[in-house]
């Protein structure tokens, strides 16, 4: 597995995509607040093979991997409830003025208001998987905060 890319305070929002893939007439939600990090990674993986030859190693499909790192506050469950079973595509910015963002499709299976430790005077940060639908892809664009 190479190295993965893990992104402190990402700005993310992400976009309802309707059954052909395509953005829903739905808002773009900003749950940069929800997340304290965000890591994409890559995996090949290798199939052993026995020959006459002897042995060796095929490469597999490469694999992707999205896994973002949670701090529940007061607005993750009113960001996530709506967006849980749905299809999204998530842009996330490396920092502020960044002018490119990565974009990735990905499959919201679960509210993470909803886990995490429940011990007194500790925060709750769960982390959570995201089933990737599509590579990891840069896009142009700038972060623009929303209005409230």
């Amino acid at each position: 597995m190479t190295m993965p890319i893990i992104i402190r305070r990402p700005k993310v929002v992400v976009q309802p995509l309707d059954e052909d893939g395509s953005p829903t007439s739905d808002a773009p939600v900003d749950v940069s607040c929800d997340f304290s990090s965000i890591e994409f990674g890559v995996d090949q993986p290798s199939t052993t093979v026995s020959t006459f030859c002897g042995k060796f190693q095929v490469p597999d499909d490469i694999e992707e991997s999205v896994t973002g790192e949670f701090t529940i506050n007061a607005d993750t469950d009113g960001n996530w409830s709506p967006l849980v079973g749905a299809n999204v595509e998530m842009q996330v910015w490396d920092r502020d003025d960044a002018t490119s963002y990565r974009t990735v499709n990905v499959y919201i299976g679960i509210n993470p208001s909803l886990y995490g430790t429940t011990e007194p005077g500790s925060a709750r940060q769960p982390s959570v998987d995201f089933p990737v639908l599509s590579a990891v892809a840069w896009a142009s664009g700038s972060y623009t905060a929303p209005s409230s």
